[in-house]
């Protein structure tokens, strides 16, 4: 049974737990306000969002944490021939300075000055 009551709603609490006791002897278990039992009901749901985005920051963290990981992982691999692309191209850039250093040409072959 819901009412609804203006003013306050402890002191019409207390009279409605007079006046229906007084009809039916043990008839009212408990009264509970409206706010509480709408707060009981949705307190799974709550539970429920709280551990999911639980779950959800978890899976963020460990995809950018495994993102790192591959890219640190690729960047390893790749630093050598980084490496080498940048004494090619160097030596293609100067090329006195590589002959002089004998340093390994690359690119098309070029006839020395």
């Amino acid at each position: 049974m819901l009412i609804r009551v203006k003013g306050d709603a402890s002191a019409a609490r207390h009279g409605l737990e007079i006046s229906l006791e007084k009809a039916v002897p043990a008839a009212v278990d408990e009264i509970i306000p409206v706010q509480e039992a709408i707060a009981a009901l949705t307190y799974p749901f709550r539970v429920a969002f709280w551990i999911s985005a639980l779950l959800g920051g978890l899976a963020l963290v460990l995809t950018v944490s495994g993102i790192y990981g591959v890219m640190s992982y690729l960047v390893t691999q790749r630093t050598k021939e980084i490496g080498i692309r940048r004494v090619w191209l160097s030596c293609w850039t100067n090329r006195h300075e590589c002959a002089k250093n004998r340093l390994p040409r690359a690119g098309p072959k070029w006839q020395e000055v």
